[in-house]
This record gives C-alpha cells, sequence and structure tokens, in this order.
C-alpha cells in the first residue's frame, strides 16, 4: 500500500510540474473551442441534439473540462438541471463562462450556475455527489498529463462522485490525436510512450472493474437498471452505446 500511494504522489507532482510549464492552450483549454462543434444550421452545439432531458432535468449536474462554459450553460437552459457546475483548470475561461451567465437572458438570474477554476485531478477537489457528471473531450489531456493511472484514478473519482443510479456522459478522444500533442512537455511525452490503457479499453474498465451500467442508446429507449449509468457519445457517429450488463 506505500508503494501504490507514493506512486501515486510522484505521479502526481510530475503531473502538476509539466502543467506549470505548459503551452498556452494545451491542455485541451482552446480560446474558441466551441465554435468547431456548432450545427450551423441551429448554430448549437451538436452533442445538444444527443441529450436526453432525463439526463439532467432537476439533477446535480457536474461538468469537469467546460472550457468557456457555453455547452453547460445550454444544457441549463434546455434541460433546467437542480444545480449545475462547471469545472476548468484554466481560470480566464472559467471568467469567461462565469460573464456567459450574465450575458444570457435566460440564465442570468439563475442561482444554480457555478462556475469554479478548479483541476479535477487535484485530491481535494468538490468532494460532493453528482446525479450526472460529463467529460466532454478532456480524457485525451488527463491521459497524456497523468498517464494510465492517472486516467483511471479521474474514472474512479467520477464513479465516487456519482449518486446511487447516477450517469456519467462521456466523450473520450480516439488514441491517434494523441499524437499531436505528446511532446508538450517531457512528461506528456513519456506518458505517451508508456500508455498501455489505450481509449478502446475505456469501456471494459469502467464496465467491469468500476461497475457502471450502460442503459441508453440514441434513438431507442431502453429500460434503466439498478447502479451507476455511462452513456458514451462517440465522437466518429456521436451514439451511445448500447446497454451492458
Amino acid at each position: 500500500m506505500e508503494s501504490s500511494i507514493s506512486k501515486a504522489t510522484i505521479e502526481r507532482k510530475r503531473a502538476r510540474k509539466a502543467l506549470q510549464h505548459r503551452k498556452p492552450y494545451f491542455c485541451g483549454n482552446y480560446r474558441g473551442y466551441y465554435n468547431k462543434r456548432k450545427n450551423p444550421a441551429t448554430n448549437d452545439d451538436s452533442r445538444l441534439a444527443l441529450f436526453k432531458r432525463d439526463w439532467f432535468e432537476e439533477r446535480n449536474i457536474l461538468d469537469i473540462g467546460c472550457n468557456s462554459g457555453d455547452l453547460t450553460i445550454a444544457i441549463a437552459r434546455k434541460f433546467r438541471p437542480k444545480t449545475t457546475l462547471g469545472i476548468d483548470i484554466d481560470s480566464v475561461l472559467i471568467r469567461k463562462a462565469n460573464e456567459g451567465i450574465k450575458q444570457d437572458a435566460e440564465t442570468k438570474d439563475f442561482e444554480n450556475i457555478k462556475f469554479e477554476t478548479e483541476d479535477w485531478m487535484a485530491e481535494t477537489v468538490v468532494g460532493q455527489k453528482f446525479d450526472t457528471i460529463c467529460l466532454f473531450s478532456v480524457s485525451k489531456w488527463i491521459h497524456l498529463y497523468h498517464g494510465d493511472e492517472g486516467i483511471k484514478r479521474c474514472f474512479r473519482k467520477i464513479y465516487e462522485s456519482l449518486n446511487d443510479n447516477g450517469i456519467f456522459l462521456f466523450e473520450p478522444q480516439e488514441y491517434k490525436s494523441y499524437k499531436k500533442y505528446k511532446k508538450i512537455s517531457e512528461i506528456t511525452l513519456e506518458n505517451y510512450n508508456n500508455i498501455k490503457f489505450r481509449p478502446e479499453h475505456f469501456h471494459k474498465y469502467l464496465m467491469d472493474e468500476l461497475g457502471f451500467r450502460i442503459f441508453q442508446k440514441l434513438g431507442r429507449s431502453e429500460s434503466s437498471t439498478e447502479g451507476k449509468n455511462i452513456c458514451v457519445p462517440n465522437e466518429s457517429d456521436m451514439c451511445v452505446r448500447a446497454s451492458g450488463k
């Protein structure tokens, strides 16, 4: 146990050092990120049309890596969660997200939408339970900065932060997209070269090791089962995987 704790502590220190020396925008915290996700016909984030009201309405929501909060605010406006918390490592983007609340005519008076500058991978972050947790296009950056054990720790923390029958909405990035960013720092390059737990392995880990259940598929309504649930919009075809066990 001591060795595993020591290893985790070392990994966190190395990741923090890499983050301190990162180039601008190289945690996925791009300015104008949401522009490329918009549906030209509606000017909304294209993912919004895939979401089910039951995933959000009257639920406590956490959006990890929310960027400037455009999608988070759109979810709150359309589905009316009980509470909505968006967190991001970039304070500039969080400031923009909070400005977005004030500027949005439908959400500026909402007291249940908050944005905070937080690093999800820090031990003390959040410490509360949620009904739905979103992780959209963030896993690559966690994986590169924290390695295989770090991304697993991220998933465990999400599972532990969900209430019973909670939902994990997860949009992973393909492994081939990692290569472009592997040389951000010595740490990310080393982690990239040592990756054995690839995105195609995430599903099995989430289901078999952590105990998530996938309960819904886009375009078809299925009965919910007991336990915590995961819905996975895939970037290539934007669908939610079918039921698990």
